[in-house]
């Protein structure tokens, strides 16, 4: 990978991604009860397109597929979970742990030594 990113962007990225992270995980195990879940779903919304960017970047971007419990559901294939960060769990199967995944090995790749070389 040549990128030849300057360190103040990569760093700006990395605490962008730390942020986003943070602020998921709030939302999906929402143990703070002192947070306030507007202005974290606001927060959340205003930058999953940026966070999905620098996920794609980095080549941690990551489509899913998910099964229904029975035959006679939907089988969903191939999709960004960055579309429903905040939505309702598909088939009691919350996307927020897989998009949690990404943003660490996206971390760790802009954290490389080959990453801003």
């Amino acid at each position: 990978m040549n990128v030849h990113t300057p360190p103040a962007l990569t760093l700006e990225k990395i605490q962008i991604l730390a942020s986003f992270k943070q602020d998921v995980y709030d939302w999906f195990y929402r143990q703070d009860y002192s947070l306030d879940v507007e202005t974290l779903r606001s927060r959340i919304k205003q930058n999953v397109q940026q966070v999905r960017n620098i996920a794609q970047e980095t080549n941690c971007l990551k489509l899913v597929s998910t099964a229904p419990p029975t035959q006679n559901g939907l089988t969903v294939r191939d999709y960004d979970p960055f579309n429903s960060v905040l939505d309702t769990p598909y088939y009691g199967v919350s996307f927020i742990p897989t998009i949690i995944e990404m943003l660490d090995e996206a971390i760790g790749v802009l954290k490389s030594p080959r990453y801003s070389e």
